[in-house]
């Protein structure tokens, strides 16, 4: 019988992975591994799926939990020792015999001089070392972080960063995100097309004025860019309570986008999926009501 697991399927990578998959198996083949099977999932009611004791702290939960799997999907949780927790998740795959090892990673996993770099190349490092057919989803930065300056949009027409507005830069809709990575875990479009493959998912590239204008289109009033000192934005992030680590690889990140180095080629979806990905301004209008 069919058996396809997913570590971390209730974060912002697994829901929309989730949704996809069982659209192309049937949902009582798609395993949930998580700490408490017993909880309410309320993100998978309906959904037909099965809940699993998997734990990445436990490499025996995870082990038990792989068991028959025809592929496991691990997502790193966005924790400072992610490495770590995903490098067990590995180690159980490999003890379990898994047919197809599916890892999320980040597109700059070779720049092992920045924060997300580091943790990515180990991870990625170790999916290699397993030995496991695999395949490796790259992503860059998600296009729904905007969404977390809609208020300010609403409220004062302008939308912060130290970037600066006019270099091109790629990130990647949740939905594209999960689309793709569903296609691999279920082995389509063609069987083995995604084994020992490393694939870059992302959007096509833009700028923050490309961002501006689309916004204009949907929010009733004119949208404006108003660049910060990368100072001030690494205490903005700080203040709505993320942790030092990752202010720290977040302004790094967007140090490479103000230096036009984070535009990512987004072949590979097209490659997947058939058609592009999501533009900026399809995003934009997908998503309207959070800034009107």
């Amino acid at each position: 019988m069919p058996k396809y697991v997913i570590v971390g399927a209730s974060g912002s990578v697994g829901i929309p992975t989730v949704e996809h998959l069982v659209k192309h198996l049937k949902a009582e083949d798609v395993y949930v591994a998580t700490r408490h099977p017993e909880s309410p999932k309320p993100q998978f009611v309906g959904a037909g799926v099965r809940l699993i004791h998997g734990d990445l702290n436990d490499v025996g939960s995870l082990t038990e939990a792989f068991k028959d799997a025809t592929a496991a999907f691990i997502i790193p949780p966005g924790v400072e020792n992610r490495a770590e927790l995903a490098e067990n998740g590995i180690r159980a795959a490999k003890a379990a015999g898994v047919r197809h090892l599916v890892v999320m990673s980040v597109t700059t996993a070779g720049k092992t001089s920045t924060v997300f770099g580091r943790q990515f190349h180990a991870i990625e490092s170790a999916t290699l070392a397993s030995g496991l057919t695999y395949t490796i989803i790259r992503l860059p930065m998600f296009t729904e972080n905007y969404v977390m300056q809609a208020d300010a949009i609403k409220g004062t027409g302008k939308i912060y960063g130290p970037v600066n507005p006019s270099v091109k830069l790629t990130t990647v809709a949740l939905e594209d995100a999960g689309r793709a990575a569903a296609m691999v875990i279920a082995n389509l479009p063609s069987p083995g097309m995604h084994d020992n493959r490393t694939y870059n998912i992302s959007s096509p590239a833009y700028t923050l004025t490309d961002l501006t204008k689309a916004l204009t289109a949907v929010a009733g009033r004119r949208v404006h860019y108003e660049r910060l000192s990368y100072e001030d934005a690494a205490k903005s992030y700080l203040d709505k309570g993320m942790q030092e680590w990752q202010v720290r690889g977040t302004m790094e990140l967007m140090m490479m986008e103000d230096a036009g180095v984070y535009e990512f080629p987004s072949v590979d979806y097209k490659a997947i999926i058939g058609e592009d990905p999501m533009s900026i301004e399809q995003w934009v209008d997908e998503n309207k009501l959070a800034f009107q």
